[in-house]
């Protein structure tokens, strides 16, 4: 399960525990609720699919796809 943290100056970040169980973090920088809210559950899907070894959902790969390159990196 990940968790969406906005700080004092508005930059929101997402935590999240890892296939390796260390916890992680993606700064977004100052992004709206709801494109946050969608982030974190892409994260999410990632990784149950690491944990599980399953696949990751059609509308998932093509996100990861689809990032830019500097996200992707993140």
């Amino acid at each position: 399960m990940a968790s969406i943290a906005t700080s004092k100056t508005g930059l929101v970040s997402i935590y999240f525990i890892g296939a390796d169980d260390r916890r992680r973090q993606v700064r977004l920088g100052r992004v709206p609720k709801r494109d946050a809210q969608a982030f974190k559950l892409r994260i999410e899907d990632l990784v149950t699919a690491k944990i599980t070894g399953g696949s990751l959902s059609r509308e998932t790969a093509l996100w990861v796809r689809d990032l830019s390159p500097r996200m992707h990196d993140r």
